[in-house]
């Protein structure tokens, strides 16, 4: 994927489910976002209820069953 600063949300929630679980260098390197940038970005998916943190690593963070369920439909909505 090309370094993007304008990634979509939906770009940046495949990220995450291909990841399974990132933190804001994880969207630094992959999308070229600030550090300040990187964490309004999971701020605003946390308050949309599409990640959680995880308590397996500081800073870490994964999709909520949200997501996930939105990901199934925008799958399934191109067939």
């Amino acid at each position: 994927m090309t370094k993007n600063l304008k990634a979509t949300k939906l770009e940046v929630l495949r990220f995450i489910e291909r990841m399974e679980a990132v933190g804001f260098i994880d969207l630094m390197n992959e999308f070229g976002y600030t550090y300040r940038s990187a964490v309004k970005r999971i701020q605003r998916l946390e308050k949309a209820n599409l990640v959680e943190k995880l308590g397996l690593r500081v800073g870490a963070y994964c999709l909520t069953n949200e997501a996930t369920r939105r990901l199934a439909y925008y799958d399934n909505k191109g067939k």
